[in-house]
């Protein structure tokens, strides 16, 4: 009898410790739009939120010790394109009392953070977006053209940290090695306070030459330094947010961006004004509005707006001085 309660106290014990689930997740998201005057109309993908899909497991290893893995790929729900499985992070790490460290690839640290202080965590009209490569400031980069800098969305070869929370205070630091003989390492450092309905973030990185090169593998591209200031408040009728960069990529530049998103009985509504001053001094202003209307917990419309007083050209990949451009979209989400 002895032997046989030990038996089974040894085969629960064992059950316990290897305790593992593994969840498949995502978003769909469509929207037909029109980013200008002269622009043809688009069906657009991700602009509420990423079309996405995600494998993710975690593992109880007893003690409160934890093993997780995490594999996310974006796609484009209208064309069904991806540039690679797990191009939106794709790494393995352990988790306990002593926090979370992750290795692999995964998201920018300064960028993680700088989605909680702007308004629709960036998204909006294609080419209007808060978040993006930075207009006027990045012409070696295509892609979503945002008011302030995004700092590399997500990091190859990254190593992450993540503090326990004390009282409120966390803090994460990403380590990346260039791999390239010669070349800097990506580093970043970032520290929120959360309490209640007020929320504080400072974020410092680098993003190496090495990250941003173009095709022509440019050798005058300097090291990306931004350092970021973020603010939040939720009064329960609205939660304001207020983002400030300093961006040291190619000279200095300061953006900002002003945030509010207020809920409604049927969804919410959203406002964002960003500017960012131009290498050459100048400066430009982008206004940004939406409305969200959930028809489930997983399933909603949107409509978004923007506007802004400088326009880009597409061609020579450059801003254009005098010429506001004002574009619209509406489209569905749907996450499962």
């Amino acid at each position: 009898m002895k032997k046989t309660v030990i038996a089974l106290a040894t085969l629960l014990a064992s059950a316990a410790y290897a305790q593992s689930s593994v969840t498949f997740s995502g978003a769909v998201d469509m929207s037909i739009e029109k980013s200008g005057s002269g622009q043809p109309v688009k069906l657009e993908s991700g602009r509420s939120s990423n079309t996405f899909f995600r494998i993710a497991g975690v593992e109880d290893l007893g003690g409160g010790l934890k093993a997780n893995f995490f594999i996310q790929t974006v796609v484009s729900a209208d064309t069904g394109f991806s540039s690679s499985v797990g191009n939106d992070g794709s790494f393995v790490g352990l988790s306990g009392g002593f926090g979370a460290i992750n290795v692999g690839k995964s998201l920018n640290p300064i960028f993680l953070q700088a989605l909680a202080y702007t308004a629709n965590n960036t998204k909006g009209v294609s080419g209007f977006a808060t978040l993006g490569d930075g207009l006027g400031d990045q012409p070696f980069l295509a892609g979503d053209k945002g008011t302030l800098n995004n700092g590399g969305v997500t990091v190859n070869n990254q190593i992450t940290y993540s503090t326990p929370n004390f009282s409120g205070f966390s803090a994460t630091v990403g380590y990346a090695p260039s791999e390239v003989k010669g070349n800097k390492n990506h580093q970043v450092v970032t520290v929120q306070y959360a309490n209640g309905p007020l929320m504080v973030a400072l974020g410092h990185g680098t993003r190496p030459r090495s990250l941003v090169l173009d095709a022509t593998n440019a050798t005058n591209v300097p090291d990306e330094m931004m350092s970021q200031v973020g603010v939040a408040y939720d009064f329960g009728v609205a939660r304001a947010t207020f983002l400030f960069q300093k961006d040291r990529n190619y000279a200095d530049s300061n953006a900002y961006s002003l945030g509010v998103t207020v809920p409604v009985s049927t969804g919410s509504i959203w406002a964002s004004f960003d500017t960012r001053q131009l290498a050459n001094d100048e400066s430009v202003k982008v206004l940004q509005l939406g409305y969200k209307h959930f028809l489930s917990k997983r399933t909603h419309l949107y409509a978004n707006f923007g506007t802004r007083d400088k326009s880009w050209d597409t061609p020579t990949n450059t801003m254009t001085t005098d010429k506001r451009v004002t574009g619209y979209g509406f489209g569905i989400n749907h996450t499962f």
